[in-house]
């Protein structure tokens, strides 16, 4: 949370690369295999903003590392590294590396705009403060500073100084979807659903693909639609079917269309394990899409896990996520829940309204200790499906699972939310 081989798309992060095309960067790092020279810092550096630029993000960190190891100094290979450790969940190396970026080049604004996530991400909203101001002063037209310190001011409350910042950020930056997606969040906290469905309409016409554009611009659709209706009356009606699957999952049964599993078995499938943590072991599926392909089978089941969906929770729904996995002998998944950071604003609530589905298409061999029992946290319960079990519940609760059958064990996985 993640996910599909999509283009990485670094949030908020600013990284250097390198300011000539990537043909020319090949032409100059190609190093013959008969000379024994090792490459040199400048080879080295071309190489890892190369990988970068690309989105080939396994190798850049490999590059980054060996040119940090032979003891070369260069800030934009620090700050770089840190954006890469960042998203790999390490932040005290990231916050590291930008401090190593900062002291070999004081006035390297994106790093301390980059070291100002990292200090956010710890919960040190002060530390966050003064590091983004400082990457203001240095650099008054770095839009995206001041978007971050939107998104500071934004946790600390103060939601008209982060409707303040983020307008300047537009301002210096008008087409930045991203940008119209926090002003939009920031009007809908401070209670003007209206403008905030106007910026999310922006946002969204910018980068109609980009998710996060697409559930607020539903949620806050419908919300603009009711919003003249009775809320006592609309928020018992909405927290009735997320109260009862907190402490109770739903779990149903839905026949298996009998050529869905070869249905599934056609999709080029990816090592989930590289792609797709918590994934782990010998697993493999699709990306997030799986509703979108072409195929009948799958377009007749997507129908009717929407039906059976929009049944559970009493309400229209927006799919996030669609997606299958095929388990073998040692795969599983690490305990974990399907919220993602636009989930997790305070105040949107979008928490309460997200939802998981899982369909068993193919239990497998059940005949072994561990037969992919579906473990749920917080009440702690455990589930052995059948073939054909649908569970839901709240996309928020942890979940994990282990596998060591030796047949193939298949699940078609759905997040939704509930408008």
């Amino acid at each position: 949370m993640n996910k599909e081989q999509r283009k990485e798309k670094i949030d908020k992060e600013k990284i250097f690369t390198v300011p000539f095309s990537l043909k020319e960067v090949k032409e100059n790092i190609t190093i013959s295999a008969n000379n024994p020279d090792k490459p040199s810092k400048e080879k080295i550096i071309n190489q890892a903003f190369m990988f970068h630029a690309q989105g080939n993000i396994s190798e850049a960190a490999k590059y980054y590392k060996n040119f940090i190891n032979q003891g070369f100094k260069d800030h934009r290979v620090f700050s770089n590294y840190g954006v890469i450790l960042k998203n790999l969940g390490k932040l005290q190396d990231a916050k590291i590396a930008y401090q190593k970026a900062i002291e070999l080049n004081p006035h390297f604004a994106e790093a301390h705009s980059n070291l100002s996530l990292i200090f956010r991400d710890l919960g040190k909203l002060q530390d966050a403060e003064i590091a983004i101001r400082k990457a203001i002063e240095l650099n008054p037209h770095f839009a995206e500073a001041h978007s971050n310190l939107s998104l500071i001011f934004r946790d600390l409350g103060k939601l008209q100084d982060a409707e303040i910042a983020i307008r300047k950020a537009i301002k210096l930056n008008p087409n930045c979807a991203s940008s119209y997606k926090d002003l939009g969040i920031c009007q809908y906290l401070i209670g003007d659903i209206d403008s905030a469905f106007n910026s999310i309409l922006k946002a969204n016409s910018i980068d109609p693909e980009e998710l996060g554009n697409k559930i607020l611009l539903r949620i806050f659709h419908k919300e603009k639609d009711t919003k003249n209706s009775d809320l006592q009356t609309n928020q018992k009606n909405l927290s009735l079917p997320e109260t009862t699957l907190n402490s109770n999952p739903l779990i149903l049964h839905m026949p298996i269309e009998v050529e869905l599993i070869n249905s599934l078995y056609k999709i080029k499938a990816r090592d989930q394990e590289k792609y797709q943590a918590p994934t782990y072991g010998d697993a493999k599926g699709s990306d997030y899409k799986l509703f979108e392909i072409n195929d009948s089978i799958i377009k007749i089941t997507e129908e009717k896990l929407i039906s059976i969906a929009k049944d559970s929770v009493k309400s229209d729904i927006f799919i996030s996520e669609s997606f299958f996995t095929i388990f073998r002998s040692g795969g599983g998944l690490k305990s974990h829940d399907h919220l993602n950071k636009l989930d997790k604003v305070k105040g949107l609530n979008l928490a309460n309204k997200k939802y998981s589905l899982v369909y068993y298409v193919s239990v497998g061999d059940q005949d072994c200790d561990e037969p992919g029992i579906l473990k749920l946290k917080n009440p702690n319960q455990e589930i052995l499906p059948n073939n054909g079990l649908i569970v839901i519940f709240p996309a928020r609760r942890k979940h994990s699972v282990f596998y060591k059958g030796n047949k193939d064990r298949i699940i078609i996985g759905v997040n939704f939310y509930r408008l």
